[in-house]
């Protein structure tokens, strides 16, 4: 491996952050399997490598919400300027994916592929099929107030989502064995007026 950084030993924080000129990104990110990180100047979508040196991935898609990568190398994008939730493949073609959204913010995917998004104007969590426009299931419409960051622990069996202006709880959906979902669950006290991304 030409990994820089020895996992196992890993200095204790806090840890300076490095600042790399030239590379692109607004609100969400995402890293591809090159490692380079992908993100949006919120008129293009680009890929920046480690040195800086950004390029052009996704020209003319507007937007500055989540990006996850899926297991198949494609891309979902949350497009809070038309509410759409696309699905970009390694070459650029976009393909929506869910519409008639107002505002998809948080973005997660599974081990399985399906994508994970929360509306945060109309108060919903939604499972997404990548594959297939608008096959669309709510986990949470309403219960949680302007849901934002959302994120799996590591075995996939709760999601974990943020909730913003007016909500400030950390909630917990519980995922069953049979893959169906149960009903949201504060998971934290609240822990001010409204939180925004959330990871695990």
């Amino acid at each position: 491996c030409d990994c820089p950084v020895d996992c196992a030993n890993l200095e204790p924080g806090p840890i300076l952050p490095v600042k790399i000129p030239g590379a692109i990104a607004s609100e969400g990110i995402a890293f591809d399997a090159e490692g380079n990180l992908v993100g949006s100047n919120i008129q293009h979508i680009f890929r920046s490598t480690f040195d800086g040196t950004a390029s052009v991935f996704v020209p003319n898609l507007e937007q500055r919400a989540g990006l996850a990568f899926l297991p198949t190398g494609d891309l979902a994008v949350n497009d809070n300027f038309t509410g759409t939730v696309w699905r970009v493949t390694p070459a650029g073609v976009k393909y929506p994916i869910a519409t008639g959204l107002v505002y998809p913010n948080g973005i997660c995917v599974d081990m399985e592929g399906f994508v994970y998004t929360t509306d945060e104007t109309q108060s919903l969590v939604l499972r997404v099929d990548p594959y297939e426009q608008n096959v669309v299931d709510v986990l949470s419409d309403g219960t949680i107030l302007h849901p934002n960051g959302i994120a799996f622990d590591n075995t996939y069996t709760k999601l974990f989502v943020a909730g913003w202006q007016g909500d400030g709880f950390i909630w917990m959906i519980p995922r069953n064995e049979d893959g169906s979902f149960g009903a949201p669950e504060k998971f934290s006290i609240q822990l001010g007026n409204g939180l925004d991304g959330l990871e695990v």
